[in-house]
């Protein structure tokens, strides 16, 4: 009786691992777009496009002071200070406005880029 109970309670484990629990409804929700499909990688390219342009059209403080904040390895806030000319205090703030500026040209550009129509006049 034990070893019965035994190499069915190894059977009932081995079916367990096996079984995986889905929700049925997920398959509605999912977006197919695995990185190996082209839409995908054109939908990247398209993305990272239209951030160089809003990069390239934002003012060159702001366009140094994002890039230099997403170094590898980040640089340290009084390094930025002190490379800007600003309060070590001001550095998160002043870099909040100009990712809030680049977003605003994000915003206007992508529609743009994908109709062919960029206007380089600044929001």
């Amino acid at each position: 009786m034990a070893t019965t109970a035994r190499r069915e309670a190894i059977r009932v484990s081995k079916l367990g691992s096996r079984q995986v629990v889905v929700d049925p409804w997920d398959w509605l929700e999912r977006v197919d777009g695995g990185p190996d499909e082209l839409d995908h990688q054109l939908l990247v390219k398209e993305r990272d496009s239209v951030v160089q342009l809003a990069l390239a059209v934002l003012p060159e403080r702001c366009r140094a002071l994002l890039l230099a904040a997403v170094g590898d390895p980040p640089v340290a806030y009084e390094e930025l200070a002190d490379q800007f000319g600003l309060a070590v205090g001001s550095v998160g703030p002043t870099r909040a406005r100009c990712l809030d500026q680049l977003r605003r040209y994000i915003e206007r550009l992508g529609p743009e880029v994908l109709e062919g129509t960029t206007s380089w006049a600044k929001p």
